[in-house]
């Protein structure tokens, strides 16, 4: 069943991180009394820069997708805007009784026993149909699949312009990613604090410094410029690199992805 997504954009292997890796608590650096702002921001921009050099692979985000059948899809088209969400093709329509369909072209709208969730499913949090939640016990996940519980089947196709209080509303949200591991919170802890430290201009940061060469009274010392770490995906810090070299020794920029042009899914 393809899917309508919308909610948090896009974690894991999208274009920005969903939540920071770790809290200001955790630090092992002192932040200065009355500049919280220092910790939170460092650790803003570790999380950041570790997610990007690590492939892209970790973070739990909250997406919500909005199913609907296969037949009521069909062709590579461009997107176009219904309201307030995106259906994946333009030649679809809302056909008889409001339902997204093609023109010339029968919706399968028959109601279906199991929905497949986009991506790597955590949790469910919310199922909505009908403008009405549903009580968790009405439904089951089982990895990607999401199945109803209560003697109900889930509607094969919605009105993409209702509202999530109106009838014709079918919508998932639910949590989707990868946990971080252990080794990658400890690895934003210390570059926050290195981040920090460098902030306040503290002698014993641990960051690469831009120097190559040095000229003193005629003489020319040449000196290995650190920073060539951060071109081959690495930091120069100790427990950042570790984490590197575990998860992402190669220096993937993301991970390995699949598409096929007849793939109705949308890709927003």
């Amino acid at each position: 069943m393809p899917n309508i997504n919308s909610g948090d954009q896009p974690g894991p292997s999208g274009g920005s991180i969903c939540a920071p890796w770790s809290t200001p608590g955790a630090l092992d650096c002192v932040i200065p009394e009355g500049q919280p702002e220092l910790g939170i921001n460092a650790i803003d921009v570790a999380s950041e820069v570790l997610w990007v050099l690590s492939g892209r692979q970790f973070g739990i985000c909250v997406r919500t997708t909005r199913p609907a059948g296969p037949g009521c899809h069909g062709g590579p088209w461009p997107s176009l805007a219904l309201g307030q969400q995106t259906a994946p093709y333009a030649a679809g329509v809302l056909g008889v009784g409001g339902q997204l369909g093609l023109p010339g072209r029968p919706c399968g709208c028959s109601a279906k026993s199991a929905v497949k969730l986009p991506g790597r499913v955590v949790s469910v949090i919310s199922v909505v149909v009908d403008g009405e939640t549903l009580d968790p016990g009405d439904y089951r996940l089982s990895r990607r699949q999401l199945y109803r519980t209560d003697g109900g089947r889930w509607p094969a196709c919605q009105h993409l312009d209702a509202r999530p209080n109106e009838p014709g509303y079918f919508a998932v949200t639910y949590r989707r990613g990868r946990a971080i591991p252990v080794s990658g919170t400890r690895a934003v802890n210390e570059l926050a604090c290195e981040l920090v430290k460098a902030r306040l201009g503290d002698s014993k940061c641990a960051l690469p410094k831009r120097v190559q060469t040095i000229t003193r009274q005629g003489m020319t010392i040449g000196l290995l410029d650190p920073m060539t770490f951060l071109e081959k995906g690495k930091t120069g810090l100790y427990w950042c690199d570790l984490f590197l070299s575990t998860w992402n020794p190669r220096g993937y920029r993301r991970s390995a992805r699949g598409w096929s042009p007849t793939d109705v899914r949308s890709r927003g």
